[in-house]
């Protein structure tokens, strides 16, 4: 009951699950080209930024998905398809 949780300030937070098959036809969509992921990449970051990056997550608006680069180091960069 929404009602219910405003009245108790209720805090409520959602996620949402993909089974193993829906995420393995994404791969395999994404290796054979189907889908330009390029397009969806917003920001890149090192190691070292990646609390920057998911902290830069929760603000609408600013980026739709970050690949964190392990291998290197440097804050978040924005990056265009």
């Amino acid at each position: 009951n929404f009602a219910y949780a405003t009245v108790k300030e209720l805090d409520l937070i959602f996620s949402y699950y993909y089974q193993p098959e829906e995420f393995a036809q994404s791969l395999e969509n994404i290796a054979s080209g189907k889908i330009a992921w390029q397009k969806m990449r917003t920001g890149k970051v090192g190691i070292d930024g990646v609390q920057g990056a998911f902290d830069t997550l929760f603000k609408p608006n600013d980026h739709i998905k970050i690949i964190i680069e392990p291998w290197r180091t440097g804050e978040l960069e924005k990056v265009t398809g």
